[in-house]
């Protein structure tokens, strides 16, 4: 939904967050541009972080509702609560950190400059248009805003479609459905010396970047891809021709999933050397 929106001139990534949502001027986001909230790059923490890799915050759990709220519970009570409170820790823009809060505030800018939910955004925007055989859900808060960081449910086939159509980019179903402009910005990933300096920079992701809520391989088949939470994945392959949709789950989130990308990686070839 950015990329097409970027991609629309309706935003621009130059601009700060606090242009688009004045509610976060003085939180740590507020001069943080929206392209370092696409890739990513925004240098603001949780204030308190427990390392639980369900919620990444105890009072962000219950704002979202996967924590359970105590008697007690002071806190904010949902999504648009939480944000304001978190602040900036170093300089934006120079090194990546995952932090889904980024995720919220850039469904929040989409339903501003849309003036409407994010499920109607997605369903009006790309779902109806792929033809889906089934409706999507939405996890949502007690403000009823979607969970824009994780709890979008499809089927497997459906999930398969968008793909497809991003394989294609953006034609599926006998039509345009994204500028090609926007799928060209999701194929060229994103900063990759600022991925080298994060806190998971491993062998398993050298030359990793990511962009556009991507995470981005630069590998041979210019393969970028789509984590959700216990491991299902997007991985599509547009050198290669391939889309991969996988919905098996681990019980719990799982902080690396290298063993399939390097399997998802390998198929090309062996396709290759089947048709020699």
């Amino acid at each position: 939904m950015a990329a097409l929106l970027v991609a629309e001139q309706v935003l621009d990534p130059q601009a700060t967050i606090a242009y688009y949502l004045p509610e976060l001027a003085n939180s740590g986001f507020g001069d943080a541009t929206l392209g370092q909230v696409l890739g990513m790059s925004t240098a603001v923490g949780f204030a308190e972080h427990t390392g639980n890799l369900v919620t990444e915050n105890f009072k962000y759990g219950v704002a979202l509702g996967w924590n359970s709220r105590p008697a007690d519970y002071q806190g904010p009570n949902n999504v648009y609560e939480f944000l304001p409170t978190m602040l900036k820790t170093d300089v934006h823009g120079q090194r990546f950190s995952y932090q889904t809060p980024n995720t919220d505030v850039l469904a929040w800018i989409i339903k501003r400059v849309l003036n409407c939910s994010l499920a109607e955004a997605v369903s009006g925007f790309i779902w109806q248009k792929l033809g889906a055989e089934r409706d999507a859900l939405w996890v949502v808060d007690s403000a009823c805003a979607e969970t824009a960081g994780s709890g979008f449910c499809s089927t497997l086939r459906d999930m398969a479609r968008f793909g497809q159509m991003l394989l294609r980019r953006g034609t599926f179903n006998r039509q345009q459905i994204l500028p090609e402009t926007a799928i060209l910005a999701l194929e060229a990933g994103g900063d990759q010396a600022a991925f080298e300096r994060s806190a998971i920079a491993h062998p398993s992701n050298a030359n990793y970047s990511y962009n556009y809520q991507w995470w981005h391989t630069h590998n041979q088949h210019g393969a970028y891809i789509a984590n959700g939470y216990g491991g299902q994945m997007l991985y599509i392959a547009p050198k290669a021709e391939l889309v991969f949709a996988k919905m098996s789950s681990y019980p719990t989130p799982t902080p690396d999933g290298s063993e399939f990308y390097a399997a998802m990686g390998a198929i090309p070839s062996l396709i290759a050397a089947l048709q020699a």
